[in-house]
């Protein structure tokens, strides 16, 4: 405990989590539209079950790149977020520390170009 004081007296105490954050969450793969989402949110209040967070995993994704939106599957993110606000939930959109490989998605390229993707270590020979 002394340790876990000092440090915090060192380098300051992390805040504490938002509160929603501590609660109810509906997470799955393969959330493909917004009107599923809207069904999810929709039978949870028919339902009775708290939720107070809903993830989109990363079909909300075009072509399942990352920092990308798809916008035929969820035409309105700002809307699908004001829907849920006022019930006390929260939208969030899951962003995986990982590129998809493919040469034609600007984002993987460019890292690729600059050298900051993870690659093997060098062989040692022998």
């Amino acid at each position: 405990e002394d340790v876990v004081r000092q440090l915090g007296a060192l380098t300051g105490t992390p805040p504490l989590p938002p509160l929603w954050s501590l609660g109810y969450h509906q997470s799955h793969w393969n959330v493909k539209s917004q009107p599923q989402l809207e069904g999810i949110d929709a039978n949870a209040d028919r339902l009775g079950w708290p939720l107070d967070g809903l993830w989109l995993d990363i079909e909300h994704a075009q072509a399942k790149r990352y920092f990308t939106w798809d916008g035929a599957a969820f035409p309105d993110p700002r809307g699908m977020a004001a829907a849920i606000e006022p019930k006390g939930r929260r939208l969030v959109a899951i962003a995986d520390p990982h590129l998809r490989a493919a040469p034609e998605y600007d984002i993987y390229a460019a890292a690729a170009n600059a050298s900051l993707l993870v690659r093997p270590p060098p062989s040692r020979g022998g």
